[in-house]
């Protein structure tokens, strides 16, 4: 029973630390492609920060309509919903937005948070939108000349990814059913061994009771052949020696009366 316990136990746990280190590959795995699409905004805005800004700074500018345009191609193939580029120059804040969605990144608080970047000019956050529920953003931070700044940021819906976090978490529990399905099976087939066995046991038991007995009385019964085999043998010895003794009588008395004896007689030992 104990044993089944600890297996049981034991699949729950590894059903677990399965499904976290599955679940952390694909976040870390979608984390990257976040990443990368992040930079992808970055190369098709154009060759350096201030070429960026530039472009973004002025709107209409046919450069500016066909980036835009490339972003939005860029968002449909990569399952993209939003992208968002926000360039500062001389104060003023200049912003390029694009995609199903584009009203889930606020550039506002991408500002905000540029302080909280990474080693690599990266901003990584989640948010929980009314309408499309949990987002993930990633942004890339750079610095222009005098004092201005880019970021290209990229908004991703998580519904792919919960629903095959949903798909990983049920492949565990099936394969934990499956795995605990085959521990009572296991248990109850040891049970039922157990008890095939006992009963074996109890039955050797009793046969080697009987056999016991058996014997005993098997003994007692020679014994008392024996016994009764010593008592004929006694008297069969007995009756001997009183014929041996009746016919020695007789032939002392056959020859007093000088006449030939009758018998030839043998000693018993």
């Amino acid at each position: 029973m104990l044993a089944a316990v600890l297996y049981i136990a034991g699949v729950g746990l590894f059903s677990t630390w399965s499904y976290r280190m599955h679940r952390n590959k694909l976040r870390n795995h979608c984390d990257n492609a976040q990443i990368t699409s992040a930079h992808a905004v970055r190369e098709i805005l154009g060759n350096n920060a201030d070429d960026c800004i530039a472009i973004l700074s002025n709107t209409n500018s046919q450069t500016y309509a066909n980036r835009k345009e490339q972003l939005n191609r860029y968002a449909c193939q990569a399952n993209l919903a939003a992208i968002v580029a926000i360039a500062e120059h001389n104060g003023t804040t200049h912003i390029l937005s694009t995609g199903t969605t584009h009203s889930l990144i606020s550039p506002s608080s991408l500002l905000d948070e540029r302080k909280e970047k990474t080693a690599q000019g990266l901003i990584l956050k989640s948010i929980t939108h009314p309408d499309t529920g949990h987002i993930r953003i990633a942004a890339t931070q750079e610095s222009g000349t005098n004092n201005s700044s880019l970021i290209c940021a990229i908004a991703f819906e998580q519904k792919s990814t919960e629903t095959e976090l949903m798909h990983i978490a049920m492949e565990k529990i099936l394969s934990g059913l499956v795995l605990l399905a085959l521990a009572v099976l296991v248990v109850m087939l040891g049970k039922s061994a157990e008890h095939q066995i006992s009963s074996e046991a109890v039955e050797l038991n009793v046969r080697l009771k009987q056999d016991a007995e058996l014997q005993k009385q098997h003994e007692k019964e020679l014994k008392e052949a024996i016994q009764d085999l010593k008592r004929f043998n006694t008297a069969a010895v007995g009756r001997e020696s009183r014929i041996i003794e009746l016919k020695t009588e007789i032939n002392n008395l056959l020859e007093e009366q000088n006449r030939e004896k009758r018998y030839s007689v043998e000693t018993v030992d």
